[in-house]
């Protein structure tokens, strides 16, 4: 569960007649539960990325407070950041290490031994259908590719929460991702749009998986929560030209 109160972040920049300050986050409060997907919307520079960093414990709040399954961000983020696997929007991976080795590396930042780490990556490289991209650098891979990368650098710990950056992108690597990991708690955010989906809904089995499934995917597994289940397209006639 991730919990999130009051949480307050300003920033300044220039200085003297320059100055300019700028309300990124203004008194946010919301709690991610344990199997549920939670969503932040919003527009653009609503501060959404912005929230997601403090509870990622990169940057700290001016106010406010952060908890992840009870661990205080602020006060333990390495205990904290254990529980969590963060997918930016920035993907940052190493271009003159393979795929493996990123994912291993981090692996290995966490805590996890090398063959643990090993272990995991193929899995996830399996699961995510990334097997041929293992032993190669991540320097010339395509967006998808990278973001595949990226998404079981995230998943390697096996966190119970998973936060998420503009997760549609994540989500159109993900075919078979379902159960690559059993997460309690995921929060994604995205920018408001009049096809946005429920801020929240109960996990399927396997992996709690979002925007992307709702869209695209229903064939391969079915909603389990009536909020999610897709409605039929209504039938329209048209007339000849």
């Amino acid at each position: 569960m991730i919990e999130v109160s009051a949480l307050r972040k300003r920033f300044v920049s220039g200085s003297g007649r320059k100055k300019r300050e700028v309300q990124a986050v203004d008194g946010v409060h919301f709690t991610a539960a344990d199997g549920c997907i939670t969503g932040l919307l919003g527009a653009n520079g609503a501060g959404k990325t912005t929230t997601l960093r403090m509870v990622a414990a990169l940057i700290e709040p001016d106010e406010g407070q952060v908890r992840v399954d009870g661990v205080h961000v602020a006060a333990r983020p390495r205990d904290a950041l254990a529980r969590l696997g963060l997918l930016s929007d920035a993907r940052g991976l190493y271009p003159r290490l393979t795929a493996r080795e990123n994912i291993v590396y981090f692996g290995r930042l966490h805590g996890m031994d090398g063959a643990a780490a090993s272990a995991r990556a193929e899995h996830l490289a399996q699961v995510l259908d990334m097997a041929p991209l293992l032993d190669r650098r991540t320097d010339g891979f395509s967006q998808g590719e990278r973001m595949k990368t990226a998404l079981a650098r995230a998943l390697v710990h096996n966190p119970p929460n998973i936060v998420l950056d503009e997760p549609p992108t994540a989500w159109t690597c993900w075919p078979r991702a379902r159960c690559a990991t059993r997460c309690a708690g995921c929060v994604t955010t995205r920018a408001s749009a009049s096809s946005s989906p429920p801020t929240s809904c109960k996990r399927w089995s396997g992996c709690a998986t979002w925007w992307w499934w709702w869209r695209r995917a229903a064939r391969w597994l079915p909603a389990r929560s009536a909020s999610c289940r897709r409605k039929p397209a209504a039938q329209t006639s048209r007339r000849p030209l």
